[in-house]
């Protein structure tokens, strides 16, 4: 067991066996993948933080923290990234009941699993922890086997979650990707292509072209636009060739003509 313990909850001193490296490794982790098993302990007395570090101390895959102060104990899970928290359900400074609902209520520790150590085997009380979020429920001191099977049933249900969210986020970003991607390619081509045609190169169409027995087709150009302009700036060519072919838009569209292409100062339209 790797020991990170005991952990002062109000000084937040770890031994040299957990760093903020470290630390800031398992944040990084989170929600890809933990490697073993991160038990945080939130009790108010020592001894009992002393006898659970020993019960877990020669499982090697283990990384062990004791949090005594339960009004700092959402802080030190945040800041610890346990994969389970066992914790008290009597301590002086603060309601066991209520400090589950803390964990779940914040976005850090809502989904860790909570496994409640009581003296007491009241079925009202397991029921009451258990509605307000707790994941299970233990004597205390429990035995060591139990003990062990239980951290790491918890735990892995917990990593999975991590992985599964992880896969979950990653596959809504790549949608979200390529519904971007998607209307992108439909703006450029309906740049392109009239919007019948567009919608059937969308929709898979394999025969996209429109058969007429006799059209009329019209191609115009502006007169004496080379020799006009040489002798106007480009930004102000430009501008002018966008007002004349803004004005060609709105007639084809007014006697329903379809407008094909502009080449220069070329219009072309059917």
């Amino acid at each position: 067991m790797t020991d990170a313990a005991p952990l002062d909850c109000s000084s937040q001193q770890r031994n040299d066996t957990s760093t903020p490296a470290a630390a800031a490794g398992v944040k990084e982790a989170v929600g890809r993948s933990v490697d073993g098993h991160r038990v945080l302990l939130v009790d108010d007395q020592p001894m009992i933080g002393e006898a659970v570090r020993r019960l877990l101390a020669d499982q090697a895959d283990m990384t062990f923290a004791f949090c005594k102060d339960g009004s700092k104990a959402v802080m030190t899970a945040e800041e610890f990234q346990p994969t389970v928290i066992l914790q008290d359900l009597v301590m002086p400074d603060i309601d066991g009941l209520d400090l589950v609902g803390q964990f779940r209520s914040h976005a850090g520790t809502e989904k860790i699993p909570v496994i409640m150590l009581s003296a007491t085997e009241e079925a009202a009380t397991k029921a009451q922890l258990l509605e307000a979020g707790a994941n299970d429920y233990l004597i205390k001191l429990p035995h060591q086997i139990e003990l062990i099977a239980r951290i790491r049933v918890h735990s892995e249900a917990y990593k999975r979650l991590l992985e599964r969210d992880a896969a979950f986020g990653a596959l809504e970003r790549s949608l979200a990707e390529l519904t971007r991607e998607r209307e992108k390619s439909e703006r450029l081509l309906r740049n392109i292509l009239p919007d019948p045609i567009a919608e059937r190169l969308k929709n898979n169409v394999s025969t996209i072209a429109e058969s007429f027995s006799s059209v009329s087709v019209l191609f115009a150009d502006l007169c004496g636009f080379t020799t006009f302009s040489e002798r106007v700036d480009a930004s102000q060519l430009v501008d002018l060739l966008d007002d004349i072919f803004s004005a060609f838009d709105h007639l084809a569209n007014a006697y329903g003509v379809e407008k094909i292409k502009t080449i220069g100062d070329a219009y072309m339209a059917v």
